[in-house]
């Protein structure tokens, strides 16, 4: 069962319309399928890309396996606020949702951090206010 911060980041892409695990530079994969490993996480562009379902390293022939999972890349607080105003439109007008709220969640963000390094609370609420249980 996915934990609060899958079931946010699910949403969050759903609200932007699959940008956030869109397959392009920046995306986090795993990759590898030999049975009895762990798949391994890269990013692509770094120096990795995906071609035909293969996560492929072009310096490296031997780093290079079937595409296993494409994990997204980082919510950002900007990520965030555009998933709101997707739902609630343009803040502080929208009713729905009040400017207290808005201001307390952008507060309680760890700026620089992706919305994967926030505290407990921030996704909390974060989840809170997107309804995401």
């Amino acid at each position: 069962m996915p934990n609060l911060l899958q079931k946010l980041t699910n949403e969050i892409d759903r609200l932007l319309g699959g940008e956030i695990k869109e397959l392009k530079f920046g995306c986090v994969v795993s990759y590898g399928s030999d049975f009895g490993q762990e798949p391994r996480e890269v990013t692509i562009g770094n120096p990795y890309t995906v071609e035909n379902g293969k996560v492929f390293n072009p310096y490296n022939r031997d780093d290079s396996d079937d595409l296993f999972e494409i994990l997204g890349r980082p919510i950002t607080l900007e990520d965030v606020i555009r998933a709101i105003k997707k739902i609630f439109g343009d803040f502080p007008t929208s009713v729905i949702i009040d400017a207290k709220e808005m201001t307390e969640m952008i507060n309680m963000w760890q700026l620089g951090q992706p919305l994967s390094s926030q505290s407990t609370e921030t996704i909390e609420k974060i989840a809170e206010i997107l309804n995401v249980k």
